[in-house]
C-alpha cells in the first residue's frame, strides 16, 4: 500500500472502531469474568432486596354493578325488536369507588367494625388509595366482558385485607342508596330551568323566520332551486343575445372601415365588390345587374350601326361581317346570365347603406337586451339575498329544537330512572384472607439476574472501549489499514543445535521443518509475488517500540530468502542496539561496518561479511557506534550504498531502529521499496501501531503489512491468531547499548531448552 500525500496522519476508522462492537456474544465471552461478576452482584442484591422486603398480602373481591333500568334504543332487526345498551356506566362506578366521599365513609366504618386496623399514621383515604386497584375484565376490541368490578386491597397484614374491602363495598352501597335519588331530583331542576331558557330563545329564532318568510311566501313555496333555475335561464338566453349583436356590430363596422380603406388606396368598386361578395351574395347579385345593364347598352349601340353599316357597306363588307360577330357575342352573354334583379343604383353605395341601417337597427335592439339583463340580475342577486336570509334563520332555529328535544328525552330518562330506583351493587366474590403476593423470589431472581447481566455487559463494553490492544488480524488490518502478512509463531528448537555458529533463534537454520520456520517462508512468498504487480527488492523492517523481535524475524527471512537461491545482503541501520552481529556472531575483534562506509573510514567489499553457512547471504553489521547516526543516514552515501547493493544482491534487507523511538526510520523508508512493520499484540500496542502507521504514511513509505511476532500473555488471554500457542521460549536482550558495550557481552547466550518468557 503506498501512501501518496507525505502531509497525511494515521487514525483508527470508525469502521475498525464500530467492528470492535459489533459482536455482543464475542464481547461477553471475552469478557466472561466481568460479567459473572455482574451477574453475582446482581443475585447479590437481588436476595438482600428479598430478605429486606416486608411481605405484602392481597385480598379480592367481586362486585356486580347493575342499572334497575337500563337505557334502551329500539332497533328492527326482521319483525322482531331488539335492545342494545347505550350507556358504559361501570368506568364511572369505578372511579367513583376511589373518591373521597367513599373513603372517607369506609374509615368511619372501620373505626366502629374493625377499630385498630386503621394505621395512626397515615390519613385513612391515602391508605385506601395506596393499596386499592379496581379493574373490569375487556375481550378483544376493548369490549367490557361484563358488569362486574374487581377489587382488590394489598396490605402488610392478611386479615386486614379482606376488612377493608368490606369496608369499601359497603359504603359504596350506603353511598348509591342515599345519594342517586338527590343527584336525579337535583339534575331534573337543572334540566327544567334550560329547557324553560330554550322556549324563549326558539319563540325569538322562529318570530324572525316566520317574518322573513311572509317578504316574498311564493318563492317558497316555488323552492329555491326552481325559481333560479327560470332566471338563470333567462339571463343566460339575454346574454347569448347581447353577445350575438356586439359581435354583428363589430363585423359591420370591421366592412365599413375596410372599404373605406380600400376606396383611399385607389381601388375600382368592382375590386371591392369582388372581394366582398363571397361574404355577401347580394352584393354579387348587384354587381352582375349591373354588367347586365353595360351588355345591354352595348348590344343597343351595335344595333344602331347595324342599319348605318347596311347602307354603307352592305352584307357581305367585313366590317358589316365584324359588327354582326360582335352583336352575335353580346346576345350569347346576355342569354348566359338570364335575369337578375336590379337593386337600383351603385351596388357598393346600396351595401354601405344597409349595412349602416343595419348597425343602428342593433344598436338598439343591444340597448333593450342589456336593459332587459340588468333587471333580470338585480332580481337574481334580490332572490338569492331573500333565500340566504331565510335559510340562516332556518338553520339558527336547528341547534335550538335539537337541544330541547334532548332536554326533552333526558328528562324522561331521569323520571324512568327515579320510578326504577338508579343502580344496585352486589358482592358476588366476597373478600377473603389476603395471600402473600410479594416479594416473589423467582421473579426478584429473574429480574435481579437481568440486571446483573446488564451490569456485567456494561463493565463488559467498558473493559472493550478502554481495551488499547487487538484480538485478531481483521481488526489489525481495519484500524492500520493493512494486510497481515506472517504471523511468527514461538522461536524454540526441540533440541539443542548441533551447529553453534549461529544464534539458535534462527531457526530457519537450526530446523528449516519447523513450523517457525515455514512462517519465515510465508512472509518470503509474500515479497516474491508483491499484491501491487511488481516485485520489492529493498526491504525495510521497523516496529513502534523497542523489544519487538524485528533483528531475530529479519535475520531467519534472510536466511529463508538466501536458501531459495536468492543473493541477500542484511543491513544493519540500527545505531542505537545493533543485534545483527551477536546473531550471526561475527568476530568482535572486526569493528567495521555500515557506520564505517558512511563516514569514509572503510569501503564496501571489505566491510560486508559473507554467511558461509548459508550460502548467498550476507551482512553488513553496524560498525562502530556513531554519534551522528540520523545524519549519516540521510547522507548521500547512504543513498550512493542503497543503490549498490540494489545492483549487486537480489534482495537488500534493512534493520532499522523503532519508528517512535527515533527519526533514522523516516530517513531510510523512502529510499526503500517496501517497509514492513513488526508488532508483537500487548495491551498498549494499538496506539503505538496507529502512531508507527501514521509517521510512516508522513514520509510516503510504502508500508508493504504487519508481521504479528510471538504472543505475551495478554494475546494468550484473548485467544489471538490461528490456534497458536504464542510466546517465546527463547529470548535475548535488547536494550539501547554502544557497539562497545556489546563487545564485553558474551557473544551469545547459553541456549536454554525451555527458559523463561523475555522480549526479543
Amino acid at each position: 500500500m503506498s501512501i501518496a500525500d507525505p502531509t497525511m496522519t494515521w487514525e483508527e476508522s470508525p469502521q475498525a472502531v464500530a467492528s470492535r462492537f459489533a459482536n455482543p456474544l464475542a464481547i461477553a465471552w471475552r469478557r466472561r469474568a466481568m460479567v459473572a461478576l455482574g451477574l453475582v452482584l446482581g443475585l447479590i442484591g437481588g436476595a438482600v432486596y428479598y430478605s429486606q422486603r416486608p411481605p405484602v398480602y392481597q385480598s379480592t373481591a367481586q362486585v356486580l354493578v347493575v342499572k334497575k333500568r337500563a337505557d334502551i334504543v329500539p332497533s328492527m332487526g326482521g319483525s322482531q325488536m331488539q335492545q342494545m345498551y347505550v350507556e358504559d356506566y361501570l368506568t364511572t362506578h369505578a372511579i367513583l369507588i376511589r373518591s373521597q366521599p367513599i373513603l372517607r365513609r369506609a374509615a368511619e366504618l372501620m373505626k366502629t367494625k374493625y377499630p385498630g386496623v386503621l394505621p395512626d399514621d397515615v390519613e385513612p383515604t391515602r391508605f385506601f388509595q395506596d393499596g386499592l386497584t379496581i379493574t373490569r375484565e375487556y375481550r378483544e376490541g376493548n369490549i367490557p366482558v361484563s358488569n362486574v368490578l374487581n377489587l382488590s386491597f394489598r396490605s402488610q397484614r392478611s386479615e386486614d385485607c379482606a376488612k377493608v374491602l368490606n369496608s369499601i363495598i359497603e359504603a359504596y352501597r350506603q353511598y348509591l342508596n342515599e345519594t342517586f335519588n338527590d343527584l336525579n331530583r337535583e339534575f331534573a331542576d337543572q334540566m327544567r330551568k334550560a329547557q324553560d331558557t330554550l322556549l324563549k330563545e326558539l319563540k325569538v329564532k322562529k318570530d324572525r323566520y316566520e317574518a322573513i318568510a311572509r317578504k316574498d311566501p311564493l318563492t317558497l313555496v316555488l323552492k329555491a332551486k326552481d325559481v333560479l333555475n327560470s332566471v338563470q335561464s333567462r339571463m343566460t338566453k339575454l346574454e347569448e343575445k347581447r353577445v350575438e349583436l356586439e359581435v354583428r356590430q363589430a363585423e359591420i363596422r370591421t366592412y365599413q372601415n375596410m372599404i373605406a380603406d380600400a376606396k383611399k388606396a385607389g381601388k375600382s368598386d368592382a375590386v371591392i365588390i369582388k372581394i366582398l361578395e363571397n361574404r355577401y351574395p347580394v352584393l354579387r347579385q348587384a354587381a352582375s345587374a349591373q354588367e347586365t345593364r353595360f351588355l345591354e347598352d352595348q348590344l343597343a349601340s351595335l344595333q344602331v350601326k347595324e342599319s348605318d353599316f347596311r347602307v354603307l357597306y352592305g352584307p357581305e363588307h367585313p366590317q358589316w361581317k365584324s359588327l354582326q360577330a360582335q352583336i352575335k357575342s353580346v346576345q350569347e352573354r346576355l342569354s348566359k346570365r338570364g335575369t337578375v334583379p336590379d337593386v337600383g343604383g351603385d351596388p357598393l353605395e346600396v351595401f354601405l347603406s344597409s349595412l349602416e341601417s343595419e348597425y343602428k337597427a342593433n344598436e338598439t335592439v343591444l340597448q333593450d337586451v342589456v336593459k332587459a339583463l340588468a333587471e333580470e340580475r338585480t332580481k337574481a342577486t334580490q332572490m338569492a339575498e331573500f333565500l340566504q336570509e331565510e335559510e340562516q334563520a332556518r338553520k339558527d332555529i336547528e341547534p335550538y329544537q335539537a337541544l330541547l328535544d334532548s332536554i326533552l328525552q333526558r328528562l324522561r330518562q331521569i323520571q324512568m330512572s327515579s320510578e326504577a330506583g338508579g343502580y344496585e351493587a352486589q358482592t358476588i366474590v366476597d373478600a377473603g384472607l389476603g395471600v402473600k403476593v410479594a416479594p416473589n423470589l423467582v421473579l426478584t431472581l429473574a429480574l435481579s439476574s437481568a440486571v446483573g447481566l446488564v451490569l456485567g455487559m456494561a463493565l463488559a463494553y467498558l473493559a472493550e472501549l478502554t481495551d488499547r490492544g487487538f484480538r485478531t488480524p481483521e481488526e489489525i488490518r481495519q484500524t492500520l489499514g493493512l494486510p497481515v502478512i506472517g504471523h511468527i509463531p514461538p522461536l524454540h528448537l526441540d533440541r539443542p543445535p548441533t551447529d553453534n555458529s549461529l544464534d539458535p533463534t534462527l531457526v530457519a537454520y537450526h530446523a528449516p521443518r519447523s513450523r517457525a520456520a515455514e512462517s519465515f517462508r510465508g512472509i518470503r512468498t509474500a515479497l516474491y509475488f508483491s499484491t501491487q504487480g511488481r516485485g520489492h527488492q529493498v526491504i525495510q523492517v521497523t516496529s513502534p517500540t523497542k523489544g519487538e523481535g524485528k533483528s531475530t524475524l529479519l535475520a531467519n527471512l534472510a536466511i529463508s530468502i538466501a536458501q531459495s537461491g536468492k543473493t541477500v545482503v542484511l543491513v544493519d541501520a540500527d545505531f542505537r542496539r545493533p543485534a545483527i552481529h551477536r546473531l550471526f556472531r561475527l568476530p568482535k575483534e572486526d569493528r567495521s561496518g555500515l557506520a564505517s562506509i558512511l563516514s569514509g573510514e572503510a569501503e564496501f567489499p571489505d566491510v560486508v561479511k559473507p554467511i558461509t553457512q548459508v550460502p548467498g547471504l550476507s551482512v553488513l553489521p553496524c560498525g562502530p557506534r556513531p554519534v551522528n547516526p540520523a545524519e549519516l543516514l540521510a547522507s548521500a552515501k547512504f543513498h550512493e550504498l542503497i543503490a549498490l547493493l540494489r545492483d549487486r544482491y537480489d534482495f537488500v534487507l534493512v534493520d532499522s531502529p523503532p519508528v517512535l523511538a527515533v527519526s533514522d526510520p523516516a530517513s531510510i523508508a523512502p529510499l526503500v521499496d517496501g517497509v514492513l512493520l513488526l508488532l508483537r499484540l500487548s495491551k498498549n500496542v494499538r496506539p503505538l501501531s496507529i502512531r508507527a502507521r501514521s509517521e510512516l504514511a508522513t514520509v510516503g513509505a510504502n508500508v508493504l503489512g504487519v508481521l504479528v511476532n510471538g504472543m505475551t500473555p495478554y494475546a494468550r488471554q484473548y485467544g489471538y491468531g490461528y490456534n497458536y500457542e504464542y510466546g517465546y521460549s527463547y529470548g535475548y536482550q535488547y536494550g539501547y547499548e554502544s557497539y562497545e558495550e556489546s563487545k564485553s557481552s558474551p557473544s551469545f547466550p547459553e541456549l536454554e531448552i525451555n527458559p523463561p518468557n523475555r522480549s526479543t
